[in-house]
């Protein structure tokens, strides 16, 4: 006890003494520098000119340490949307390819692309048209800041907040003075890739089994009475609009009724912002289908069963699962979800009744099968009691 009561005394002693006198708090902020990278109409090349200022450009974001770059193509709206949204992407991928050459040691990368959609200058002359033909570049650090602040047992009063930016971009705000107290009162898993969500075994299914299409989830522990602020990035090239919060667990999805997340922009970037405290998982996610969409069929080879094949994508986001219907547990049946290159893993029993786990491999991996009959479309006409139905071709895939 009367150890406890000299500890006592001295953390008292401690914060009338730090309450008397200021303290000089260290904290980052995220900045960053851009540049917009021109061409010429109807060109996806970069010339001299262009490639001098992406040197300095470089030079200037490696000696600042960036972490990470985000380059945005654009076009004039001359041409067709598609035309222009392709165009986009290939200056954008020009821009890529320069800096993945002339940086050995970049830091990693994410393209969009906007084709017309996004213009710099309304389009009166040819010189906004110029200023339109662009790839925005954007490169993130972060930056030491140093403020006195009055130190109190509580919040406060005049600390700033302070962002900390996360491996995949994911960022938290946090009272600068809570996080100069215990830096580890926070931990965050980002899962905003469709990788990061294989490896995690996670899926983008609610309760009911219905598919929903992910901007990213998060799995978050806070102190107790902390909340932080978190800013997950939007997915602006694939299905951004109309994401609703969702929380759970690793296995389902329940729409949240909560209405205090909200839509912001960062340093000219858009995040979902969701304030948190406790501990739990969240995901801005949008139901996957107005309509059921088709069916890609997944069947084993006699004498091994498919206990479950799991289905993942990029675009739009997606990771759906489906065990075996059939009594032989040979065939299993998912829904189409994917625009981007799927990715399958598949977890089976032998004939001599291991269980084996086949890890996430593209989907064209796979034996393909053409099959005729087993989906069946519109019905085609009806005689009372009889009716026929179109018969479908669809993708089926045998697991050996």
């Amino acid at each position: 006890m009367k150890f406890v009561f000299l500890l006592a005394m001295l953390f008292l002693s401690f914060c009338s003494l730090s309450q008397a006198k200021d303290s000089l708090v260290i904290y980052t902020v995220l900045d960053s520098i851009t540049l917009n990278v021109e061409f010429a109409k109807d060109s996806p090349f970069l010339d001299k000119i262009q490639e001098q200022k992406l040197v300095a450009f470089l030079d200037n974001a490696h000696e600042r340490q960036s972490s990470k770059m985000v380059l945005t193509g654009h076009t004039d709206t001359d041409g067709s949307d598609e035309y222009n949204q392709r165009l986009s992407e290939q200056r954008a991928n020009s821009v890529k390819a320069f800096i993945e050459k002339n940086r050995s040691n970049s830091v990693p990368v994410e393209s969009q692309f906007f084709g017309e959609k996004k213009l710099l200058r309304e389009e009166l002359s040819d010189e906004d048209q110029q200023l339109n033909r662009r790839v925005e570049l954007v490169a993130y650090f972060l930056v030491e800041r140093q403020k006195t602040i009055p130190c109190a047992t509580g919040r406060p009063r005049g600390c700033p907040d302070t962002l900390i930016t996360l491996p995949s971009g994911i960022m938290y705000k946090i009272p600068t003075c809570d996080y100069y107290r215990n830096p580890n009162c926070v931990t965050l898993d980002e899962f905003i890739t469709s990788r990061q969500i294989q490896e995690a075994g996670l899926n983008t299914m609610d309760v009911e089994g219905n598919t929903l299409f992910s901007a990213g989830m998060i799995k978050y522990n806070i102190c107790d009475s902390l909340q932080i602020e978190v800013y997950i990035p939007v997915r602006e090239s694939c299905f951004e609009e109309g994401m609703q919060l969702y929380e759970g667990s690793e296995s389902s999805w329940v729409l949240s009724r909560r209405q205090d997340f909200s839509l912001e922009e960062v340093n000219r970037r858009r995040y979902y912002r969701i304030p948190v405290r406790g501990s739990g998982m969240v995901n801005m996610d949008k139901p996957g289908f107005t309509t059921p969409p088709g069916k890609i069929r997944f069947k084993s080879k006699r004498g091994v069963k498919l206990e479950q094949v799991a289905l993942s994508c990029d675009c739009p986001m997606a990771a759906v699962f489906g065990p075996a219907k059939n009594k032989r547990k040979r065939t299993v049946a998912l829904p189409r979800v994917c625009c981007s290159n799927p990715h399958v893993r598949v977890i089976l029993t032998r004939k001599d009744g291991t269980t084996e786990t086949l890890p996430y491999q593209p989907l064209s991996n796979l034996k393909r099968i053409r099959s005729i009959g087993g989906c069946k479309g519109r019905e085609k006409w009806r005689f009372l009691f009889f009716r026929k139905r179109v018969k479908l071709i669809y993708r089926k895939y045998r697991v050996e």
